[in-house]
């Protein structure tokens, strides 16, 4: 549902082909439109098939979060603010490395929007659907940027062949 009605609220000329999974392709051209409101730059190097391997309310939550929390911290940027995300799935692993810019004033997860009770990072939720595919999460700051990476594993069921 939250696929279909991010989906739906880009016109026709706000959709961009950053990759084959619909739900995630309206998620990344929504924020690219955002960034580029933001004044942001924004790259983004998906090598991801139509179907990814996970169920998409994760796979949306997963990224979105990781792309909001990327989106907050180039507000507070000047001339600099970017975003960089690098998807990959290489057989049963799904890599993902987001760099995006920061001032450097905030070097911790804690939000920065004034509703600290309805927003936050969204650590947890990232930690949870890494937990549930055995995968690694790391990220690190520097003096004007913030790395996230991490690395999951997919399980493929097929049905019907035999094992």
């Amino acid at each position: 549902a939250q696929i279909s009605a991010l989906i739906d609220q880009l016109s026709e000329n706000e959709r961009f082909s950053f990759a084959e999974h619909a739900g995630l392709n309206g998620l990344l051209s929504a924020t690219y439109r955002q960034a580029q409101q933001a004044g942001a730059r924004c790259d983004f190097t998906i090598d991801l098939p139509a179907e990814v391997g996970m169920a998409d309310a994760d796979l949306v939550a997963l990224v979105g979060n990781i792309l909001d929390n990327a989106l907050e911290a180039c507000r507070h940027c000047q001339d600099t603010a970017y975003i960089r995300l690098e998807m990959a799935r290489r057989g049963n692993t799904l890599l993902l490395r987001c760099e995006n810019s920061t001032d450097g004033k905030a070097p911790t997860l804690d939000t920065r929007k004034e509703d600290r009770v309805n927003h936050g990072i969204g650590m947890g939720t990232l930690q949870r659907i890494v937990d549930k595919h055995h995968g690694e999460l790391q990220y690190r700051f520097a003096a004007d940027h913030f790395v996230l990476e991490f690395t999951l594993f997919l399980v493929f069921i097929t049905y019907g062949q035999p094992a």
